[in-house]
């Protein structure tokens, strides 16, 4: 069982927000969550687990859980454990949340929503605010090496290490890539999905990537920057501020004296304002 799995709120009323990277494993640390509830629940009904995928509108989200509480009700079913899964992926998906939280049928429940990062760089979360009752937001990164290695080995071994850090370089510490390689295809389709999901153009992303790219390791300034990727400085900050959203690049605070200090770089450690590394 996923140690983030153990900060999920199960005490009525809780709305807990599970966030991370797609194909991180949110979804099979859910199911290992709901097979544990299984085992403790005497009612199966109890739980419901939903993959919102394959809806199209925020109202179909609303027409599932009214099903279900249908099924709850004619059951007598005081507590009940619902699932929405990758609930980011339908249009408007916090009017559908927020409408079911606000009716109060669901006041004795357990709501568990996962999504992908783009939530937190779309900033519903905080629109919640005292909706989540006990709710817990959890976010779930792709493993470090060390929980990479734990899954192997419980003492380290260094003839090991090697061999296995091997292996994380391949898969990137994603569950979903354990047994395969991590594909370079698979990697920016992602990418690209969370970028369409918050409005923005995956074209200029690319350039702008494209741009740090070339320069990397060297410092370059915004400007610079806008220039290679033909956009304005002002939208090369927007889209780093969303990459850093969604963990593709990390800043860096670094500081030093002097006049270069006014000046806006991005990748230098000279500079007095932060640089970014990718993740």
């Amino acid at each position: 069982m996923p140690k983030w799995t153990s900060k999920i709120s199960l005490v009525p009323f809780s709305l807990n927000i599970v966030i991370g990277p797609r194909r991180v494993g949110k979804t099979m640390g859910m199911k290992l969550l709901i097979r544990e509830l299984l085992r403790r629940e005497e009612n199966p009904y109890a739980l419901f687990y939903f993959d919102c995928g394959v809806l199209e509108n925020h109202r179909e989200i609303v027409e599932v859980v009214n099903e279900y509480i249908k099924i709850k009700e004619r059951r007598r079913i005081k507590t009940s454990y619902i699932f929405l899964d990758e609930v980011t992926l339908v249009p408007e998906w916090w009017r559908a949340v927020k409408y079911l939280v606000d009716r109060r049928k669901l006041k004795l429940d357990v709501i568990t929503i996962t999504g992908s990062v783009t939530i937190a760089a779309e900033r519903h979360i905080g629109a919640f605010g005292d909706r989540q009752g006990n709710g817990k937001t959890v976010e779930v990164m792709p493993l470090s090496f060390r929980g990479y290695y734990n899954l192997f080995h419980e003492d380290f071994f260094s003839s090991k290490g090697q061999e296995v850090f091997e292996g994380y370089l391949e898969t990137g510490g994603y569950l979903a890539y354990l047994n395969r390689k991590l594909r370079t295809n698979e990697v920016m389709s992602v990418i690209k999905a969370d970028v369409r999901a918050l409005g923005k153009s995956t074209s200029a992303a690319r350039n702008i990537i494209g741009a740090i790219l070339d320069v990397a390791p060297d410092p370059v300034s915004l400007r610079k920057l806008a220039e290679r990727a033909g956009v304005s400085a002002p939208t090369v900050r927007e889209y780093l501020e969303l990459f850093e959203g969604l963990h593709i690049l990390l800043p860096s605070p670094s500081w030093t004296l002097g006049e270069e200090s006014s000046q806006e770089r991005i990748g230098s450690s000279q500079s007095g304002t932060p640089s970014w590394r990718g993740q």
